[in-house]
């Protein structure tokens, strides 16, 4: 008679056991890697958000620096205030306009187009060829002698312009739907309030690069031609130079400056001149100044020639929310910024940044040459 040996093995509870003990640790080694993936995701947006929003603030800093190059100075900078709600849009000075060999020649600022008549959007004037260059702008570009008009671009596009009434020294800043050799034409979005302007005799325009949130397509604009935003119609953090995409990650633009009113008379008798002290204290602080034409108590317009120093911020946001199964993994609303009130928090990433500014065409008379 044989006997049977006894064989050893697992049995159908211990199977079952074994693999729910494995079961379970593999769902909690997935989470960790899910919760992982999430904060390495939500990383790499806010790092996104951080590099795009840095290099937009480093890119109008340079250009705001070079803001009333060979243009009256009161034309150099210009911007209209969104209020509490809403982004500011913002005006400089373009200097490419003018070409070396011009440069060479001229021994003093070129004054602009000057007016000679101003219907409804329409400024009439003697000329858009502000350095009286005939030659060709851009070698490989189309011939123009319209300095409002950006034919280093395929196909050339519409610039922006400020608008400077000489007896207020007030500017205003705006992008133009058209403009010819004899005329620019006001986008109707960006006209200025009724009787802003003095007469049309005091009025000159000058060649601007537009920085503008746009949320909306503006009203009288041409979708694709003075409307080139790539975003869609509605959304809100498209930032546009000279209404094309510059950014689509931009949800808040701000200005402010430091305008240098307190004047004083080095010498009795001598006209008064700016003090070149930042005087903060009240009835008029001259920073920071959020809206040149409507500065506050005591009411008026600021003179603008007397900017010394600009602020600029801007706030970044990431182009998706934050969100892990149904709760969300980070709340960020959008901050205060400058005289706009803070958002809601709705889980998107956003990175601020500022950057103060000393224009260096609009400081004449703070160079001392000893």
């Amino acid at each position: 008679m044989r006997l049977m040996k006894k064989e050893s093995g697992f049995s159908l509870i211990e199977m079952m056991v074994a693999v729910g003990i494995l079961g379970i640790f593999a769902a909690s080694i997935t989470g960790v890697f899910a919760s992982q993936k999430r904060v390495y995701v939500s990383g790499e947006r806010s790092l996104e958000v951080q590099e795009e929003a840095r290099t937009i603030v480093d890119l109008i800093a340079a250009e705001t620096r070079m803001g009333g190059f060979m243009v009256p100075q009161i034309g150099g900078i210009s911007s209209v205030d969104g209020g509490v709600a809403n982004p500011d849009r913002l005006c400089v000075s373009d200097f490419a306009f003018v070409n070396d060999e011009t440069l060479e020649r001229a021994n003093t600022k070129f004054k602009g187009a000057q007016a000679s008549a101003f219907v409804g959007n329409v400024i009439t004037v003697n000329s858009t060829d502000i350095d009286a260059d005939t030659q060709l702008k851009d070698p490989n570009g189309p011939t123009s002698t319209n300095d409002f008009v950006d034919n280093q671009v395929t196909p050339p596009a519409q610039k922006g312009a400020i608008v400077i009434d000489t007896a207020t020294n007030q500017t205003w800043c705006a992008m133009l739907n058209t403009s010819t050799n004899t005329s620019v034409a006001i986008l109707a979005a960006h006209a200025p309030p009724a009787g802003w302007f003095s007469t049309a005799a005091n009025v000159v325009v000058v060649p601007a690069t537009v920085y503008e949130i746009v949320n909306s397509w503006p009203a009288g604009c041409i979708v694709g031609i003075t409307c080139r935003c790539e975003s869609l119609p509605g959304t809100s953090n498209c930032l546009t130079r000279n209404g094309t995409l510059l950014a689509s990650t931009i949800e808040d633009l701000q200005v402010q400056y430091w305008v240098d009113d307190q004047l004083i008379a080095a010498v009795p008798g001598d006209p008064p001149e700016p003090d070149g002290i930042l005087n903060a204290a009240a009835p008029t602080p001259e920073f920071p100044v959020d809206n040149l034409d409507n500065p506050g108590a005591p009411g008026g317009t600021r003179d603008n020639s007397l900017i010394r120093r600009v602020q600029i911020s801007v706030i970044g946001v990431s182009d998706q929310t934050d969100v892990g199964g149904t709760k969300r993994f980070v709340t960020s609303p959008r901050p205060a910024n400058a005289n706009r009130v803070a958002g809601v928090a709705d889980g998107f990433r956003r990175k601020r940044f500022q950057m103060s500014v000393l224009p260096k065409n609009l400081l004449p008379e703070l160079i001392d040459d000893n």
